[in-house]
């Protein structure tokens, strides 16, 4: 064997070895957590909704959890109807999003870092996740908006900064995905506006607002006529959407009010950002 060469292979596609590896290690941590798990009450009621006929998505009507939303619906009615309440085949499509996250993933550390350390902090970090190993196969939407959340920041950029010189084809592509986020579920639009805000504030250091605006506003008011419109579809006149929006109230009712509790805030939200419990082993 040709060490040179192997060490020359490594070395060339060191940071597609991590991204697999890590991807392969998160995804068995996923399917170990998967396994010894029945559905649980949230997820049995999400079950009871997907189960039946189709219902279009043009409908207003209770998509899985307490939004009217149908993204979530769109992608596990099938596999419901298919599998009926076999949890392997009905997670299929959340398997699919999660390996999509982490694909997403190696695209913007590709874009971003020059260094093997934040390759690995990186990825490490959401392979042993333990909330993501938890939550993200279980049939409720909160695991996929992990990658829609990647989806928006690496696409966002695309549209923002000047850098790119996008393709019609290119275009469409991403403004599929956007439309997709803002009806996946309440959420998805609130992911997008702030990966916007911030994009925004960022390309602001260098260049002028009405630079900004000029490179991008055509995309930008297209997904709003489009966007705007289904979003306001799906939760205006929608009684549950507002009766549930309460619990944005409740923002500090798991973790300390900063106002109050300042570095019990900040130990909260560094404590979540930072538990790779998984890389050490699962925990009950």
């Amino acid at each position: 064997m040709n060490f040179d060469r192997l060490w020359l292979l490594i070395k060339k596609f060191r940071y597609e070895i991590i991204a697999v590896f890590f991807t392969a290690y998160g995804m068995y941590l996923r399917f170990m957590r998967l396994a010894p798990r029945g559905f649980w009450e949230d997820e049995l009621s999400s079950l009871g909704k997907l189960q039946g006929s189709f219902i279009p998505f043009w409908q207003r009507f209770n998509y899985t959890d307490f939004t009217y939303f149908p993204g979530e619906y769109i992608i596990n009615w099938p596999f419901v109807f298919i599998f009926k309440t076999n949890k392997w085949g009905i997670a299929i499509p959340h398997i699919l999003f999660t390996l999509l996250g982490f694909y997403l993933l190696y695209l913007i550390c590709r874009r971003y870092f020059h260094s093997i350390f934040a390759w690995i902090a990186t990825f490490a970090l959401l392979a042993g996740h333990r909330d993501l190993i938890y939550h993200q196969l279980e049939l409720r939407p909160y695991g996929v908006l992990a990658t829609l959340g990647l989806a928006a920041f690496y696409f966002t950029e695309e549209i923002i900064s000047k850098r790119y010189c996008l393709s019609l084809s290119r275009k469409i592509l991403i403004g599929f995905s956007f439309i997709f986020i803002i009806i996946f579920q309440v959420y998805g639009a609130i992911v997008l506006f702030f990966t916007f805000i911030y994009f925004l504030l960022r390309e602001s250091g260098e260049r002028t607002f009405g630079d900004i605006f000029k490179h991008s506003y055509r995309f930008i008011l297209v997904i709003i006529i489009i966007g705007l419109p289904m979003y306001l579809w799906y939760s205006v006149g929608s009684t549950q959407v507002y009766k549930d929006s309460g619990y944005f109230a409740y923002t500090f009712q798991y973790i300390p009010n900063p106002i109050v509790d300042f570095f019990g805030f900040i130990k909260s939200i560094f404590c979540n950002l930072i538990q790779i419990n998984g890389l050490i082993g699962l925990k009950d």
